[in-house]
This record gives C-alpha cells, structure tokens and sequence, in this order.
C-alpha cells in the first residue's frame, strides 16, 4: 500500500462513525472467485457471482397447504421437547442460510438477531425462506417481533400446532389475552425496587437510611454535564442566561453506562439520553432484585410505564453528525423511553411513556396498577426519570417568582406607609420564598396559602413593617393568583391550537382534488375531497380561536384591589395594579372582581363548543377508516390489530380523541353546575373549588389537541379506494337535474324527478355510473313529457367523478380551486390570530419583566 493510499485511508477512518476500522487493499475479485464470499466476515464485500441467495417464492405456492399438514402431523407425533429441537434445527438453518454463516449449530438459540447481523433485506428473506419451509404465512416483521431463535421456534409451533398444543410452553403470550379479566379489587404488590437519587442514593436500602437520617441531597451543581459553573452563577436574578443559585439535588453519576451489557454501541450510548440509559439499568436491577431472571420475562404479558419531563438532551436531529443521526432520532425521544425497556427485556405488554410535568411518575404508577386491575398485563415495571441534561430549566426556575406580593408591595411604598429600607427588607424576605415555605399546613397556616405567605413573612429574620399588609383581604389575592393561572393555560390551549390548525390546513392542501363521496344523513350523495372536509375543520378552529381570543380580552380585568367585596379603603391605585400584573384594566365593580366566576364559564365554554365540533369529524374518520370504507389508514403506532384478526386494522386512537372531547364537555357542565343556585355575594371559597374543574378541562383539552395534531400529521388518505366508491354510486343525479333544467328547458321540480326516476331504473337494471344509459334517459324523460337531449352527452357530463367534482363553481363550493381560496384565507387568518395572541404573551411578559427586580425607592412614583 503506498503512502499516499495509507494516508487517504486514514482521513476516511476519521470520519467513520465506527468506533473499529480496518485499513487494507483487498482484491474482490479474488476474494469472489474463492471462498471468502463464503465467510461472516467478508461476505459484505464479496459477493459470489453464482445464482443469487434470494429466490422468488411465486413457484412456492402450490403445495403449500400439503407442506403445512405433513409439518404439523410430523410434530405431533413427536413429544414435546422433540418438537422444539425439529424447529429449531429448521429456525437456524434457514438463519445459517440467509446470513451466510457455515455451522447452523454455531448460532445460539437466544442469540439475538441484530447481534448476528440480521438487518431489515435477510429479515424479510428469513421470514420467505421459513413461509416457504412451514407452508405458513408469516409477518415480514416476523424475526424483529421474534428476535432470537428461541422465541421464533415458540411463535412457529403456537402458528402451526395451536394454542391447544403450546399453551403451556409459551406462557404469557397472546394466547393469554383472551382469558385476561379485571381484578379492579385485588391488591397491587411490589416485588422489587430499584433507584438512583442525588445524595449518592444507589439503592432502596440508601434512600432509606438517608430519609430515616433526615439527611439532605442537595450539593453543588454538577461538574460532568459540559456546564459552564462559573458563568451560570449570578446573584441577580434579572440576568439573562444565569441562576442564581449554586446547589441543587442531582445525579452526579447520571452519565455512567454499561453500554456493552445491554448491546449498544459506543455510538449509540453517546446518541442516547442518560434517562434512558438511567431507566433500563433501575429496570433491570428492579427485576433482579424481585427474585426475576431478566430473561425469562421475555414475551410475557409485562407492561412499562414511565413518567419523563425533561427532553432536552443532544443536538437537534438535523445538527447530529459524526453518524448519530439514526440513534438520536430514538435516544432523545420521550416516547421511546418506555419502549427501549420493553424492546431489551421482550416484554409484550402495553409500553406507555406520560409526562405530567411533576406528576409524571406518579401518573405512570396510577397508570401501572389500573392497568394490572383491568387485566391488560400481568406485572408491570412503573416508575419515572427526571435528569437535566442542561441548564436552561435551572434558569427558568431562577427567572420564576411570585408577582402579586410584589405589586402590592409597590403600592405600599407609593401610599407612604413603608420606607426605602423596610421595603427592600421585605423584597428580600419574599424572594425566599420556597415550595416548603407554602405548603399545606392545618397547625401552622390553616392550609391556606395567603396565611401561609403571612406566616413566611413574620417568621423571617428581620420583623416587617406594621402595616406590610395592611387594608388586604386574601379574597382578590386567590382570586386575582387563579385568573392569572388560568389566562396561562388558556393562552397555551390557543397556541396547541394553532398548531393544529396549521397541520390540518397542510394536510387539505394536498388533498384539494382527490374524489370522495360527501355523505348526508348517512348518505353518499355527492362528491366532495378531503381537502374540502378538512378546510371545514380549519375553518372551526380558527373560529374557536376567535372566540377564545374575545374571551380573553373580556376576563382581561385585574380582581386584584376589590377586597374582600364591598372594596378597599386606602387609595389603591388599581389601575397600576393591573398593569404591572399584565392586565389591560381593573375589574370596575369589586364584588363582581371577587365573587363572580364567569370567566371560568366562558373559557369552559369556549373549549367544549371546540371538543364538540372535534368528536363530530372525529366521528368522520372513525366511519371512514373501518373495514366499511377503508378510506383512510394511520401509521401502525396510531393503529390497533387484532390477534384473531390481523386483517382488521383499527384505530383506538380516534375513540381515545371522542373520550376525551367527552371529557372536556363535561367538566364545562361541571363548573356551571357547581355555581348554579348559590348566592352571589358571599360564597367565594365555593366558586373557587369550584373552578378547580377549570384546570382539570385544560389538561384534558390539551391532551386531546395532541393526539388529534398526532393523527393529522399522520393520516394518509387511499385516493384509490374513495375513487372506487364514487364510481359505483350514481353521485351526479344533482349535477343532472341542473342540466335537464338548464339545457333541455324541464321544470327543475320536474328535472329532479326525471333524474331520480333514471337512477333508480339504473340501480335496478345493475348500470354501471362510468358507462350510462342514453335511452334509459330519454324514456325517464319522455314520461313526464319532455325530451332530454342530447342524453348521451348529458349521462356523460352529469356522471363523470371529476367534472362532478368541479361543477360546483359557487364560493365556498366543493371545487378544487374554491377549496384552495378556502384554505389560503384560513391560512391568513390563522397568522393574523397567531399575532393577536402573541401580542398578549408579550403584554403579560413586558409587565412581568418590570415587575421582577427588586423593589427601589424610585417605585413610589
């Protein structure tokens, strides 16, 4: 090899993603010629120039069914254990075959697949090969859903033998799941544990010892995450970019992998988020330390649930390189966090990731044992990750204070009753403020947060001014803290909101012109497009964000000032009240500000009228992907199959989306009905529970705009199909009375008639809508005593599927081109929504910017 090649080669391996490569001059067509084609290793490069190894299984096909019964008599008459051998011999040899190896005995059975080197081309070739020997018809995704040996022999003898003969040698598999049943009142056990937590807590027994210790976690910010410690740091909390703390609880360790235990790449660890990495190692130990062998729950009925916040880890996909961009599209998805632990232990029970901010884990247990109770698995694997990968939530954190005590505490300095010092003594004293400091508390604050923030206060080092909270009731100060939540959450509904609009209208766009039937009162009766459906889906949304916006707007009122209800009596200045909290205007009566409820009903109203809409398309694509129409199809994660029938695609997705527009509905009832009939002026901790239902709403409302974005962004449309059934229905009977009137001058009533009169004579006479019947017409015609002429030209006009679909003409219609105008002033009036709520953001963001520094002596004017 010359200097010149070496160094040539050299430059290539550096830029290999491998993590081992080989520089060396081969000479393939020797290589070919002998018998290195024939070797594991070199079989990629040389390549026997012979028959190919893949073959047509097309000549295959007669005698299937022979090869199939002589297989299945062969096996029983073998015991049991023989039974397995027989197919294993056969499962590794087709494998041997297919991979290129020399010894089929050399292939171990639990040998993974992918660890062989079986890629996506020899599975499908394993699974012709092996259709081909057993006479069976097998999934193209046979050898991933089996991925060793072993499991694949279980799966051929369930397929060829039947659940009768294989139940007790494959428990815990999909023979099972008919015989699941609910246990909604047994116990749930916990057989094992397994942890990490800051404090150098590796185990149940540490976090034990630390809790019973009263110990404590917190330590410095940790140096191995790529952090830059020194620059984060800044006392002043209004300094972009920084925090303000230098201590928190974390994992110092939480970059620490066994990669090679679990079968991952160098490569593939370093594309992985530590939560992952973090999870299959607690889940492992977890099963170990139940007295499990990891194994042997592969193919068992094992759910995971998993609760995961943080997403934040590694580039953006399209700024990957160095080869990673395969692994990190899966190692920094949340989704996938479930999924990887029940892909590396096998487990074939439902694998379900949740985030609920800080309830997550909390919700993936709620979710594991309601899942066990209902039979749906069999033991569960529950628990949850939070490991930040970098510091932008630290600083988020750092950016988020309480505002409304600070705003009053202007007004105090502005009304002269606190000086420059007392009222910097008191900033300093609220911005202590902690999650402990407003907990719960019977003994200690009634369990009241105002009284809570009372006791805060007095309890600091240095005693606060007498008159800190003088002439204050915590009435408006709740209620002004939950309209400013609720304005949040309703602004974040808008932008999930957006979203979807925007996906939808994409999605019509490039379904302008593709025939569907229309259906009226479960009719087809003319043709429309999806595009045309969906644009009236853009049109919804939009309006629901119009409404939410005037909604908005009106509850724009700050209740803050209006006291406990009948007002206050110290000057308050409530219109700098409101804007320093973000608000447009005080609330003008201050019993309405502290007593009435109605922005809950209205923003409640506002997202059910949107759910109601939404679980009426909904409804549409539910009828229009069954086995009925098979008009439209969603990817396999969207999708369910039947084990019985796995011909029969469905799609719980969509039945999950109308479940959770019900929810959404009925919490609106809620909150009207917890108000309905109670006195207006003195019943305000009833309409506060009340508005509790308000959040709850939310939650279930944003969920379902995420599934509903999920499917859209993921539907696919069978054009062939919905053609198909356009042309076996006469749709054009409209179109042809218009004719009838138009050119052959027949009453329209009249028209209408002769039309319907021709295709019920063609339905029954069996007439093809493609291929219409001029005489037929006419005899329609010359019944009522008219002449239709010319008939063929009429029939062919009237029945054509895409001159049906573009004979609407009329604004709003159904042609192509209108549905298009449609779609580009939904689109223009999206952006000019999406500005308007953006304009609120920043309102709210501008005044919380002025609010959050400290309090000076300037704040008096």
């Amino acid at each position: 090899m010359s200097t010149q090649d070496g160094l040539r080669l050299l430059d290539t391996a550096e830029r290999s993603p491998e993590s081992a490569v080989l520089a060396a001059r081969l000479d393939l067509r020797s290589l070919a010629a002998g018998d290195a084609a024939d070797h594991p290793l070199l079989s990629g490069l040389a390549r026997k120039t012979t028959a190919p190894r893949r073959r047509s299984l097309a000549g295959a096909a007669p005698g299937t069914a022979d090869r199939a019964t002589a297989l299945k008599d062969s096996l029983l008459r073998q015991p049991p254990e023989g039974r397995r051998a027989t197919l294993l011999d056969l499962v590794r040899a087709q494998v041997t075959t297919v991979l290129g190896h020399t010894d089929a005995g050399a292939i171990a059975p639990d040998r993974a697949f992918k660890d062989l080197g079986l890629d996506s081309l020899t599975a499908v070739d394993l699974r012709n090969r092996l259709g081909a020997a057993t006479g069976l018809r097998l999934s193209a995704t046979v050898a991933f859903d089996h991925p060793d040996c072993s499991a694949l022999v279980g799966h051929l003898l369930g397929e060829i033998l039947g659940a009768e003969h294989t139940a007790a040698a494959v428990p815990g598999r999909d023979d099972h799941d008919a015989s699941a049943t609910s246990t909604s009142d047994d116990p749930i056990a916990i057989v094992g544990m397994a942890c990490r937590y800051p404090g150098g807590v590796a185990t149940p027994e540490d976090l034990w010892r630390l809790v019973d210790s009263g110990g404590d976690a917190v330590g410095p910010l940790p140096a191995g995450r790529g952090w830059d410690l020194d620059a984060l740091y800044d006392p002043d909390p209004d300094t972009p970019g920084r925090a303000y703390v230098r201590e928190g609880g974390f994992l110092h360790d939480a970059g620490r992998f066994d990669a090679e235990f679990f079968g991952i790449s160098p490569v593939e660890a370093l594309a992985t988020d530590p939560q992952q990495r973090l999870l299959l190692e607690t889940g492992w130990e977890a099963v170990e330390r139940a007295g499990i062998v990891p194994a042997s729950l592969r193919g068992s009925r094992t759910g995971v649930f998993v609760g995961s916040h943080y997403q934040e880890y590694g580039p953006r996909l399209h700024q990957a390189g160095q080869g990673a961009e395969g692994h990190l599209i899966t190692g920094t998805a949340g989704s996938v966090v479930s999924g990887r632990i029940a892909y590396v232990l096998g487990l074939e029970g439902p694998a379900v990731t949740v985030d609920t901010a800080c309830s997550s884990s909390l919700v993936a247990l709620h979710m594991a044992v309601r899942a066990l109770r209902a039979g749906e698995c069999d033991l569960a694997l529950a628990g949850g990750v939070a490991v930040m990968p970098g510091p932008g939530a630290l600083m988020g954190f750092s950016r988020q204070r309480g505002l409304a005590p600070w705003a009053l505490l202007r007004e105090y300095l502005r009304m002269g009753l606190v000086d420059a010092a007392g009222a910097s003594a008191l900033d300093a004293r609220l911005g202590s403020l902690d999650v402990d400091a407003i907990r719960a508390d019977p003994q200690r604050n009634m369990s009241d947060i105002s009284f809570a923030l009372e006791h805060h206060v007095q309890s600091g080092p240095t005693p606060p001014f007498a008159a800190w909270h003088v002439d204050r009731s915590r009435n408006d100060a709740q209620v002004c803290a939950q309209l400013m939540a609720a304005r949040l959450h309703f602004t974040a509904v808008a932008a999930d909101l957006m979203d979807l609009g925007r996906a939808v209208t994409a999605l019509a766009a490039r379904h302008t012109d593709a025939p569907m039937p229309g259906y009226t009162h479960g009719q087809a009766a003319q043709i429309i497009t999806p595009g045309y459906h969906l644009a009236a889906l853009a049109a919804e949304t939009n309006a629901a964000l119009r409404r939410m916006l005037h909604t908005y707007d009106e509850t724009d009122a700050c209740p803050l000032g209006s006291g406990a209800m009948a007002g206050q009596e110290l000057p308050w200045d409530r219109a700098r009240l409101a804007a320093d909290l973000g608000f447009a205007r005080p609330q003008p009566h201050a019993l309405v500000g502290v007593a009435s409820r109605t922005w809950t009903t209205a923003m409640a109203s506002d997202l059910a009228g949107y759910a109601a809409v939404l679980s009426r398309f909904t409804t549409d694509f539910m009828t229009w992907g069954g086995s009925g129409f098979g008009f439209l199809d969603l990817p396999d994660d969207l999708a369910g199959i039947s084990a019985a029938m796995p011909q029969k695609r469905n799609f719980p997705v969509l039945e999950r989306i109308r479940g959770r527009c019900a929810h959404v509905v009925g919490r609106a009832a809620d909150l009207v009905a917890g108000q309905r009939n109670t006195p207006y002026s003195n019943t305000v901790e009833v309409s506060k529970e009340t508005g509790a239902h308000l959040y709850t709403q939310v939650r279930a409302m944003r969920s379902l705009l995420r599934l509903t974005h999920a499917v859209v962004t993921g539907i696919t449309y069978r054009t062939d199909r919905m053609r198909t059934a356009c042309a076996e229905d006469h749709l054009g009977g409209f179109t042809l009375a218009n004719r009838l009137t138009l050119d052959c001058r027949i009453p329209w009533r009249t028209a209408q008639i002769v039309a319907g009169r021709y295709i019920k004579r063609a339905v029954e006479r069996g007439l093809d809508a493609a291929a219409p019947d001029a005489d037929l017409l006419r005899a329609c015609a010359a019944e009522s005593g008219y002449e239709a002429e010319p008939a063929a030209e009429l029939l062919a006009g009237s029945f054509d599927i895409d001159a049906g679909l573009r004979a609407k003409h009329s604004a709003g219609s159904a042609h192509p081109d209108q549905v298009a105008r449609l779609l580009k002033d939904e689109g223009s009036e999206l952006d000019r929504l999406d500005a308007a709520w953006s304009r609120t953001t920043a309102h709210r963001t501008a005044a919380a910017r002025h609010l959050d520094r400290p309090v000076t002596p300037q704040d008096h004017v």
